[in-house]
């Protein structure tokens, strides 16, 4: 995942490359299905498609795997307010 969003951010400030070699191992990284059949050019359009997509459902991805930081914060706040009150029951 962490290597998907590095690879998202670098393609959004430079190109993709232009070597074919180059582009299949992109392909590969991105895990873009038959990378290793088709030509450069076709190959090129699946990778920017991917990263679209990528870009598209990045957010959804990102709240599935911070939400559950977000539970342990409020439950250390809450608690921290339980404690800080006294302990009330």
């Amino acid at each position: 995942m962490i290597h998907f969003i590095f690879l998202l951010i670098k393609y959004q400030i430079r190109p993709l490359p232009t070597d074919p070699a180059e582009l299949r191992e992109l392909a590969s990284d991105l895990q873009v299905p038959h990378s290793h059949k088709v030509e450069s050019a076709l190959l090129e359009k699946r990778i920017q498609h991917t990263l679209k997509s990528f870009r598209r459902d990045a957010p959804y991805i990102a709240v599935f795997w911070l939400s559950p930081l977000f539970a342990a914060i409020a439950l250390l706040v809450i608690l921290f307010v339980w404690i800080s009150n006294g302990m009330p029951l």
